[in-house]
């Protein structure tokens, strides 16, 4: 997937998606640490860019959504993340939506009003 790590290890890592009985500034540290373990751990790196760049095929991608979910109150103020592989396909954890094609078949399916926040290229390293 994005960082080329077994789906297991990724899913043990974050321990879950956001959780919305708890506040912003607990939930965004407590995925921010787990995330920054992850890519030390498995020697990946990220380029994070300040706007939506066009997707260059052969690079991957994470990309931060704003999604109006009323049914959570945290995607006001969180983003959400997909994943943007080598070929272009769009990867959404949400087992609602899955996997695409593209970014452009992932917003077509994307049921609720959204927005794409920024893009960061993912890339692995070697020491």
């Amino acid at each position: 997937m994005l960082l080329g790590i077994k789906y297991e290890d990724v899913e043990e890592a974050f321990g879950g998606n956001i959780d919305p009985s708890k506040g912003q500034a607990e939930e965004s540290q407590r995925l921010q640490i787990a995330f920054e373990a992850l890519i030390q751990r498995h020697h990946r790196g990220v380029l994070h860019l300040s706007a939506m760049p066009p997707i260059t095929e052969g690079r991957r991608y994470w990309v931060g959504v704003s999604i109006n979910d009323p049914t959570n109150p945290l995607s006001q103020i969180m983003t959400h993340s997909i994943v943007i592989d080598e070929a272009g396909k769009a990867f959404d954890p949400n087992p609602e939506y899955g996997e695409f094609k593209s970014l452009r078949d992932w917003r077509t399916a994307m049921t609720l009003p959204h927005e794409l926040e920024f893009a960061a290229e993912m890339f692995e390293y070697s020491l």
